[in-house]
């Protein structure tokens, strides 16, 4: 049976794995979705019929995974087609949508953008309508400053109002335009706005104010790489000085414009040209001239109208190269969808393989983990059992020092007593007296031992109990030292049985060395508690002894030992002020 975390691991491995080839899918669609929306404006017209149906089918996929952003561009470019179509009802429901979706999903450019177009498309038709809708678009552009659509705007709706004859608002919009590609350093959209601001003020007949505007762009136009915006450019000089009547002038600018549209090969500027030179030819009254450029304005003429001829048979031929070059398209993009899926699925079961082989590499490591864990507590349980056997042997051996050896003791004391108090025998009366001191201490030094032995789960507390009855058993066999316990420890320190008695046998020795040896009249034992642990001191006010001179003794090297045994570090420092005995312990 499988465990609640496998199920729940598996729950979501397979969830991850899910969500992973969604999004792939997902994504491999929005960018295909994206990629039919980028058509370049020329794909689009040169074939509205078939283009229709390729977005129709893009605004179907879009729609499926819900991409808002693709169905609202898909919308925009479908609104595109029925326009140039001629089906204004479904160009505008179609743009009215895209306008929808892209106010909910807080798009704001494309908001701002798509009101712009829809307005710049009513223009013709309602001219109310399309400046209510280029002015939204503006609000938008303005209160996100969103600067190179403004720029767009402002110069669209410029054409608007002078549509409407709204001659001096255009030229403030033209203007404020004209500020923004300023600001962005746009050298294409400048030149633009100069020209329309030129245009607009030579309707008004401001003619120095015209010619101002078309100096300010001549400096552009010259910066430009082909020669169309200079041919422009002359073009205009010479329709303002023909407005203004100053035939000579134009005369001269309508041959310079001549002369650069011959060199791009812009027929309808040439025609157009040898129309107006025509015109000042009649009006200088200089018929002859006026006779010689009729006959090239018509030649001309008739040039554009065969060039418009071979213009519409050569859209036929694009008409069908591009139906051809669709249906390669169509065939490309079916094995596009079908490599992708292909990609899909071996991802998919790759990532399947890595999940699965990650699902197994867990299992076996909860397995090992299980077997270690169960290892460990096997050895627990039998350190355990291990431990209490030594436990019950200390103790038994305990019971046996008890109640033979001590009993023996007691025995041998109780009879050598008896001899004494009798006084039969006064000649081994100071013998028997030495014997029973000595068989006192002995069966102290054993119940010291047993008291240890018994103490298996021991601690600092405990020990200094028994240094306390030490301490009294002391006090009343010594009657001119006196002899202080202080216990400064907080924490309470385990200690093991060996460790208790190396630490009660140190304090011993060191009494018993300091009541023989140091002529001391105090002696201060004291435990304290330092940040690593604890330190056990016992301090004399005695005469001090030479270290060097005591090195051979058994008493330090002992005491030192027991310490050591016990994990501390031993330190003794001696002067005619006194001895001061310190074993360390680091338990942190």
């Amino acid at each position: 049976m499988i465990k609640p975390k496998l199920k729940i691991s598996l729950y979501f491995f397979i969830l991850i794995f899910t969500l992973t080839i969604s999004n792939t899918f997902s994504q491999s669609l929005k960018s295909e979705i994206d990629s039919v929306n980028n058509m370049p404006y020329h794909r689009i017209v040169s074939n509205l019929q078939t283009n229709m149906k390729i977005f129709k089918e893009n605004l179907k996929k879009a729609e499926t995974i819900n991409y808002k952003y693709g169905i609202a561009k898909t919308l925009m470019n479908l609104s595109l087609v029925y326009y140039l179509k001629g089906n204004y009802d479904e160009n505008t429901k179609y743009v009215l949508r895209a306008i929808k979706i892209f106010e909910e999903s807080n798009f704001l450019k494309d908001l701002a953008e798509s009101y712009g177009v829809f307005g710049f498309q009513l223009k013709r038709r309602n001219i109310t309508k399309a400046k209510k809708y280029m002015q939204m678009g503006i609000n938008i552009a303005e209160k996100y400053n969103l600067l190179l659509p403004l720029s767009t705007l402002y110069d669209n709706y410029g054409v608007v109002l002078v549509i409407a004859n709204s001659i001096d608002s255009a030229i403030y919009f033209y203007d404020k335009s004209l500020q923004i590609n300023h600001a962005l350093n746009n050298l294409v959209g400048i030149p633009f706005n100069l020209n329309h601001l030129a245009d607009v003020n030579t309707l008004k007949g401001n003619y120095k104010t015209a010619l101002k505007y078309l100096k300010q762009s001549d400096k552009y136009r010259a910066k430009e790489e082909g020669d169309y915006g200079r041919a422009e450019n002359l073009v205009l000089y010479a329709d303002l000085y023909y407005s203004m009547g100053n035939y000579e002038f134009a005369f001269k600018k309508y041959n310079e414009g001549l002369t650069l549209a011959k060199k791009i090969s812009n027929n309808y500027m040439i025609s157009y040209c040898y129309d107006y030179l025509t015109k000042i030819s009649v009006k200088t009254k200089n018929y002859k001239e006026a006779y010689e450029y009729f006959k090239l304005f018509s030649a001309y003429k008739d040039s554009l109208i065969n060039v418009e001829t071979n213009s519409k048979i050569a859209q036929l031929e694009i008409d069908y190269e591009t139906e051809k070059k669709d249906k390669q398209i169509v065939q490309n993009m079916l094995q596009i969808r079908k490599r992708n899926s292909q990609l899909i699925a071996a991802s998919g079961l790759i990532i399947f393989l890595i999940l699965l082989s990650y699902l197994v590499y867990r299992i076996q490591k909860l397995k090992r983990e299980r077997v270690k864990r169960e290892f460990v507590l096997n050895n627990k349980l039998k350190q355990a059992e291990y431990e209490k056997k030594i436990i019950d042997e200390k103790l038994r051996v305990s019971r046996d020092l008890h109640d033979n050896i001590g009993s023996n003791l007691t025995f041998l004391i109780s009879s050598m007593d008896n001899l004494s108090y009798s006084g039969k025998y006064s000649n081994i009366k100071d013998k028997l007296n030495n014997l029973s001191s000595y068989g006192r201490e002995t069966l102290s030094e054993l119940r010291n031992t047993i008291w240890a032995m018994k103490t298996e789960g021991g601690n600092i507390k405990k020990l200094v109990l028994k240094i306390t009855e030490l301490k009294q058993n002391l006090g009343n066999q010594i009657s001119d030292i006196n002899i202080e316990l202080d216990d400064e420890i907080q924490n309470d320190f385990a200690l093991s049985s060996s460790q208790m008695l190396n630490i009660y046998r140190i304090v011993q020795e060191a009494v018993q060395n300091i009541v023989k040896y140091a002529e001391a009249s105090l002696i201060k034992i004291s435990f304290k508690e330092i940040p690593t642990g604890f330190v056990v001191t016992i301090e004399d006010d005695g005469i001090g002894f030479d270290l060097n001179a005591a090195k051979d003794g058994n008493g330090l090297d002992n005491m030192c030992f027991r310490c050591e045994e016990s994990g501390g570090q031993f330190k003794i420092n001696s002067s005619d002020k006194g001895t001061i005995i310190s074993c360390i312990f680091n338990t942190k």
